[in-house]
């Protein structure tokens, strides 16, 4: 942590997009110093980390409801010294900025870089018929409680 400080002050940076959040391998006690006058939240965590180190949350009306949030908080009205409720309402720290559409940059123009084999549910030992649900995130994050 000691060397991120040490570089992003060399650089001299005026803002600071973090990309992984509370994820595992995140750098809060860096930021929680300040160590950049501007810092964000985008993508890695999409909802609010509920810190004063934190400036704005970059998201959309799906990953963050309005229902979890307190309009006066996105808007700057909100008490910063509030202590967030249990949807960690963005009121406790971060003003939060809603993409139109979806927070996500994509582009559907893009063409794949490879055609993908053509697999078969059977090669699976899936059934041929019924919903496969499915997750692309880290399997470590995959316990047995969260399948009970």
């Amino acid at each position: 942590e000691v060397q991120l400080l040490e570089l992003l002050h060399s650089h001299r940076l005026d803002i600071l997009v973090d990309l992984n959040g509370n994820s595992e391998g995140g750098m809060e006690k860096a930021l929680a110093l300040r160590p950049v006058a501007l810092q964000v939240n985008y993508l890695g965590f999409p909802f609010t980390l509920s810190g004063k180190y934190i400036d704005y949350s970059i998201a959309d009306t799906v990953v963050v409801p309005p229902s979890t949030y307190d309009l006066d908080a996105c808007c700057g009205a909100a008490d910063p010294d509030a202590a967030p409720d249990d949807f960690g309402r963005l009121g406790a720290g971060e003003k939060l900025i809603l993409m139109p559409e979806s927070y996500m940059v994509l582009s559907h123009t893009l063409a794949p870089v490879y055609e993908p084999p053509a697999v078969t549910r059977a090669e699976f030992g899936l059934p041929e018929e019924g919903l496969i649900m499915c997750n692309f995130n880290q399997a470590y994050k995959i316990t047995e409680g969260l399948l009970s």
